[in-house]
């Protein structure tokens, strides 16, 4: 899903869905528009998530907030390596 013009309500969708996979392991987000609010609810989602190893997020337009927001929520996380 790089480069899809994907932006914060794309990203609180995929949310969703994210916080009750078991079975994703990887996800591209890189180049979209997800920004502060997107990244917050993507790592909400994965605060519990424990299949996705890889999240992709590089050139997604994500900030201080954003990034605070995604550090705090994985504090826990222990099935993502790679992001």
């Amino acid at each position: 899903l790089s480069s899809n013009k994907i932006g914060a309500d794309g990203a609180k969708a995929l949310a969703n869905a994210l916080a009750s996979n078991e079975s994703l392991q990887t996800l591209d987000l890189q180049g979209n528009y997800i920004g502060d609010e997107g990244a917050t609810a993507l790592g909400n989602a994965l605060a519990n998530n424990e299949s996705l190893q890889s999240l992709g997020l590089r050139n997604s337009n994500i900030g201080d907030e954003g990034v605070s927001a995604l550090a705090n929520a994985l504090a826990n996380n222990e099935s993502l390596q790679t992001l």
